[in-house]
């Protein structure tokens, strides 16, 4: 199945262009966050140490990228579909009008923040999972023996990890055992694959 390029073309890498269409994503868990050659080059700039401070630089770089708006019909066929690889090439997130977004659903980019962070952490050599909580996405990452979590779409100014504490573990259990919170590979692996699963870890799901 493919969608007909247009200007959403330079949102994707251009090896899912095929014959003049974009083609759609396979939607394999565990694909969508994967460590490619793209991935690789981008995480080649950062230089990491045993200090929590030197991963700062890459998370308000993805934070960097441009967060851009596309209409509610385009987003149907974006949302959830790129992967880290389209992301990080077009150094775009993608987010909807405020019209659209009280209309539809609150898209604005952090799935799109997350997939690039969680696969970048994952080239520099750091284990790294995708997470939703309600509709938020948040990155959990271990260094230094530590694990960390990081919302890359909130933190404007100063992007900082935070250490997770036993009792944000916690909630975060209680949170799941309701349904809504998961944590695993990439959005596809949590069951987000289209506009409709937005608010799938949501307390109150919309519908339609």
């Amino acid at each position: 199945m493919v969608t007909p390029v247009s200007e959403i073309a330079r949102l994707v890498h251009p090896s899912r262009i095929k014959s003049g269409r974009i083609a759609r994503a396979k939607l394999i868990p565990g694909k969508q966050a994967m460590v490619t050659p793209t991935v690789k080059e981008f995480a080649s700039q950062f230089r990491i140490t045993s200090d929590i401070s030197s991963l700062k630089p890459v998370i308000r770089a993805i934070k960097g990228f441009k967060l851009e708006s596309v209409p509610y019909e385009e987003m149907k066929d974006l949302y959830a579909q790129r992967t880290a690889t389209d992301i990080i090439h077009s150094k775009t997130a993608l987010t909807m009008d405020k019209a659209d977004r009280d209309k539809h659903y609150n898209i604005q980019g952090c799935v799109d923040y997350g997939l690039a962070l969680t696969a970048t952490l994952r080239a520099l050599g750091k284990k790294a999972w995708f997470a939703r909580t309600g509709d938020r996405t948040i990155v959990f990452f271990e260094h230094g023996g530590k694990e960390w979590s990081v919302d890359p779409s909130r933190h404007t100014r100063h992007a900082e990890p935070f250490e997770l504490k036993d009792f944000e573990k916690k909630f975060f259990e209680d949170q799941a055992s309701k349904g809504q919170f998961a944590k695993g590979k990439d959005a596809w692996h949590l069951k987000i694959k289209s506009i409709q699963d937005f608010d799938r870890y949501s307390a109150h799901r919309k519908q339609g």
